[in-house]
């Protein structure tokens, strides 16, 4: 620890007697900690966070709440067998479920319009692909993820809506939206009332583990704790390098406000890689990875001309054709991702534990996942 940092009165009331140290403040980390402590109520929680506010995806994301697109399904099955693919959209729904339950709708803005996949003119024979196997998928889903009606439906696409795309489309109507910065304001609540120290600005470098606690060499101090979590998505790699967690990125663009908008819902295009919604009279794009796919997977927070060129080209060619607007807002997040799709929640020994690479899912398995990670550190 740097014995010049840190005062006496400061280590004696921070950083003494800690039972749980959490490394990442978003959804994962914050709703650990909330239920870890809810539980244990007589347990020392601490939260550190490397950025000011949460460093990676959590308030960086698009805010869809949502499970998988048909297209994204059909790529699945293409490396996962059926039962695996659809259970895996099963925890994402009922994840979904789990942060309705614990936040309500209201304190993270959360409104159910439904999630549209869109094909453009040059997308045909994807959509042809879907359209064969919707049966099929609708029957997986009610099998292996509990659904007990359809869950796509293929739809004419609402000429009102001025989209530029194939005529057809496909609706799920279980799928919704959020505000990402809500949702981290009640996380923020929930931890602060129940007496969670959240320390910002503090980037975790090695973990070193004894018989009697975990040292957390950091900067600007270490930490000292009885257990650790480790829930920095997709940096996890950087403090355990065996996990494999790859960063990926994704950018973001947010539109100017846009006269008579009728578009309302969200979107999915080409497998999952694009994505857009409406954010009031605005509209939010992002994705576009498969443009530049092998340059995307960075741990480097910061957009690159020839994703936000794309997404702008698609903005303008099919989402808003003829209309005026601005970027007003732009952005990029870090995902964790890996070899499969499924999130790493396991006990590296005794005192550390990892719940880490959401896929790019974390809204719809955060909740879920943190609830496995307190499980796991209640555990023996």
């Amino acid at each position: 620890m740097n014995a010049s940092y840190l005062s006496f009165w400061e280590h004696d009331t921070f950083l003494k007697n800690i039972d749980l140290t959490i490394v990442g403040s978003g959804i994962v980390g914050l709703t650990s900690a909330y239920l870890y402590k809810i539980h244990n109520p007589e347990k020392k929680v601490v939260v550190i966070e490397s950025g000011v506010l949460p460093h990676g995806a959590t308030t960086r994301n698009a805010g869809f709440a949502c499970f998988g697109s048909m297209s994204e399904i059909l790529d699945d099955l293409t490396e996962m067998d059926e039962e695996s693919c659809f259970r895996l959209v099963k925890e994402r729904h009922e994840g979904l479920l789990n942060l309705l339950d614990l936040h309500g709708k209201s304190k993270i803005g959360y409104i159910q319009s439904g999630g549209f996949e869109i094909f453009f003119n040059e997308d045909e024979a994807i959509f042809e692909e879907c359209l064969s196997k919707i049966d099929y998928v609708n029957h997986a889903l009610k099998k292996y993820a509990g659904f007990d009606t359809d869950v796509f439906e293929c739809i004419e696409l609402p000429k009102n809506w001025g989209i530029k795309a194939y005529p057809k489309a496909f609706f799920n109507p279980f799928e919704g939206q959020i505000h990402s910065g809500m949702l981290m304001q009640h996380l923020l609540k929930l931890c602060h009332k129940s007496g969670i120290l959240i320390l910002n600005g503090i980037k975790a470098n090695t973990i070193e583990v004894n018989h009697q606690h975990v040292t957390i060499a950091a900067h600007p101090f270490d930490i000292k704790s009885s257990l650790v979590l480790i829930c920095n998505n997709g940096f996890a790699s950087e403090l355990l390098p065996e996990l494999e967690v790859i960063p990926a990125r994704g950018q973001v663009l947010v539109t100017s406000p846009i006269q008579n908008l009728t578009l309302e819902g969200n979107f999915h295009h080409y497998k999952g890689y694009d994505y857009f919604r409406n954010i009031g009279d605005r509209i939010l794009i992002g994705g576009g990875r498969h443009i530049d796919l092998k340059n995307e997977y960075t741990s480097t927070i910061e957009t690159t001309p020839i994703i936000t060129n794309y997404l702008i080209s698609v903005l303008k060619n099919h989402i808003l054709p003829g209309k005026e607007f601005t970027i007003d807002y732009a952005w990029a997040g870090i995902m964790g991702k890996g070899a499969t799709k499924q999130p790493i929640i396991k006990k590296i020994n005794d005192r550390v534990g990892v719940a880490v690479r959401m896929g790019g899912m974390g809204v719809a398995i955060g909740t879920k996942v943190a609830q496995q990670a307190v499980e796991l550190l209640s555990s023996k």
